[in-house]
């Protein structure tokens, strides 16, 4: 393929998949599931609002990744109080990942290849991307940092400096001010560094500027949480709470509240919880570190039953269905026909792009193999659902448009790969853990009352400024 049809072709590409998004906005712009967070969506959005008032204190320990609220408030400082306009701008982000999947491609395969192409095809037609953009959830600009990770980790391979490594140490940093379970990878890209070295960089000093460029965009949240909460806490408080519900084996793998109160639904952090518990007040470090305790020891209890439990964990992570947990694609899905616009299933991913991995030319196999792995072990401990995947989806895009090229052309053992797809297909068919039409309906139901409820008495009891009103 000549230079002048690629370019065409993208061209064609990313105009058509504009189209698709554009159509998807215009049909969900008014709707309560955009317009009316909920949960997580509706702390963020709380947590930016208080940051337009000039509550930059806020004495406790971040809760939850700070990056996302804080580049919400800046979009409404912007643009004002519209959440149609922050859902707007994840859909040209999520548009840009496209073309990032491309590049990516691009550095994968020689010049003229077609599998760029292909892989950046998929990526645009995968509907759940698209759907999780309308939403107030760091999922879409986190799969943009994925994305330039993978990215500036091939230009570092092919060409190792000092700027290189700092700029992908910054990367990685950002992404693990985004969400920490980034954490794992950014670590395991220092450790390696260290051991095998890059390039004719000395391996201490390389490992060194490395780790300079995370600790750089970590330090001011660590900063934060000790001089304004008093406490000691790298990112977030969250890790104790979210590693005991992954050890509760009777769930079989799913997010479930760890307690049978209903308080659960007013105190999601069960520092109150704890704090009568206890007679005294805790950081959110100590019910941090309680949790973490009483998760362990739940793993221990539980001991036989943890493997069953932890394969399960697995196999949903990896499963075509869609997970719900605060939102469920699958029931928007069957509700806004916009989203057949996007017809790329999950399920094609994960059958192609896993066993399309080996096939991928080095050092791209590597990078992928890092991200990908480090990815998915960082969740593991913790529980599965759609949104915490979609920043590998892209990642899977290129092996698997590897895979689907190599049966096309029919290359030389396309057979059996294509035998292997099919075979993980059938075994991570959705079906076999997917949740009944009921239950999901009658969830999906009670949310849309509490967003009914939301836009009838005000999602949020702040002041602000007049002009954000």
């Amino acid at each position: 393929m000549n230079r002048n049809l690629e370019r065409n072709l993208l061209l064609a590409l990313l105009v058509a998949a504009l189209v698709g998004r554009i159509a998807f906005f215009l049909a969900v712009r008014g709707l309560d599931v955009v317009t009316v967070p909920l949960l997580d969506s509706q702390a963020y959005h709380e947590w930016a609002l208080r940051l337009l008032a000039g509550n930059w204190d806020w004495y406790q320990t971040y809760w939850l990744a700070p990056l996302y609220p804080h580049l919400l408030a800046l979009v409404y400082l912007v643009a004002g109080l519209h959440i149609p306009v922050m859902v707007a701008l994840q859909l040209v982000l999520n548009l840009l990942n496209v073309l990032l999947v491309w590049k990516l491609g691009r550095r994968t395969w020689p010049s003229g290849d077609a599998r760029p192409l292909l892989a950046a095809a998929l990526y645009a037609g995968y509907g759940a991307a698209v759907f999780y953009a309308s939403q107030l959830l760091v999922a879409t600009v986190l799969t943009t940092l994925v994305l330039l990770v993978a990215l500036q980790a091939l230009r570092v391979i092919a060409r190792p400096t000092v700027r290189g490594l700092f700029v992908l140490g910054l990367l990685l940093g950002l992404a693990s001010v985004g969400r920490g379970n980034v954490l794992l990878p950014a670590a395991l890209a220092v450790l390696t560094v260290l051991w095998r070295g890059i390039g004719r960089l000395p391996r201490l000093r390389s490992a060194g500027i490395l780790a300079a460029g995370i600790m750089l965009m970590i330090l001011p949240v660590t900063a934060r949480n000790i001089i304004v909460a008093k406490d000691f806490t790298l990112l977030t408080s969250n890790a104790g709470l979210n590693l005991l519900i992954g050890q509760q084996a009777r769930y079989r793998g799913i997010f479930a509240h760890v307690t049978e109160d209903a308080e659960a639904d007013f105190d999601p952090t069960r520092e109150h919880a704890l704090e009568q518990e206890f007679g005294r007040d805790l950081s959110g470090g100590d019910v941090s570190g309680l949790l973490t305790r009483r998760a362990a020891a739940l793993f221990l209890k539980d001991w036989k039953a943890m493997p069953l439990h932890y394969l399960r964990k697995v196999y949903r992570f990896w499963n075509g269905y869609e997970l719900p947990q605060i939102i469920s694609f699958g029931f928007w899905r069957a509700r806004l026909p916009v989203l057949w616009l996007f017809p790329v299933p999950f399920l094609l991913f994960a059958a192609t792009g896993l066993p399309g991995l080996p096939s991928v030319p080095r050092p791209a196999r590597d990078v992928l193999l890092w991200l990908i792995g480090a990815y998915f072990l960082s969740l593991l401990p913790f529980f599965p659902t759609a949104r915490y995947r979609l920043p590998m989806v892209p990642l899977l895009a290129i092996p698997a448009a590897g895979l689907l090229w190599s049966v096309i052309r029919r290359d030389p053992g396309w057979p059996r790969r294509l035998a292997v797809a099919v075979v993980l297909a059938a075994a991570l068919w959705p079906g076999w853990t997917a949740f009944s039409a009921q239950e999901v309906a009658w969830q999906a139901h009670l949310h849309n009352a509490a967003r009914a409820a939301g836009r009838a008495g005000g999602v949020v009891q702040v002041s602000l400024p007049g002009n954000l009103l």
